[in-house]
């Protein structure tokens, strides 16, 4: 779905997740993958402290899966690939629709309240004249 492009936001985020799990019994983390697009670097990482802020952060085992998850995304940014790689004995992990229903709803207002305190900003630096001017200073 790379086509829809980038996320804007979270909740635009979980959304696509909610969507893509439309009609499924279960839903596999590839799945999942494919509904936001594999160039999410940032909202997964994002994505992984909102869990963290949660009581499900009490899990034991929870803040050392999600910490594995994140030196492993990061990583892949550090090496300069340009989408995200996950094992296949993870993407095919799968998850019951409705908990991954219940857990994104609570993520709601969460992330409501991330997106408008992380609203975009200074976007002509990124974009057109902006993104063409620092990549001049690169040089």
């Amino acid at each position: 779905m790379d086509d829809q492009g980038d996320p804007a936001d979270i909740e635009q985020l979980l959304d696509r997740i909610e969507a893509g799990a439309a009609g499924r019994s279960h839903v596999s983390i590839g799945e999942m993958m494919d509904a936001v697009g594999r160039r999410t670097f940032g909202p997964l990482v994002l994505l992984v402290g909102l869990i963290l802020v949660t009581p499900l952060s009490g899990v034991p085992g929870m803040p050392t899966l999600l910490g594995l998850l994140t030196l492993l995304t990061l990583g892949q940014v550090l090496l300069g690939r340009t989408q995200f790689w996950l094992p296949s004995l993870l993407l095919r992990r799968q998850v019951p629709r409705q908990k991954l229903v219940q857990g994104l709803h609570l993520l709601r207002p969460a992330a409501r309240r991330i997106d408008r305190l992380i609203r975009p900003r200074f976007t002509f630096l990124v974009k057109g004249p902006g993104l063409y001017a620092w990549r001049l200073r690169a040089w």
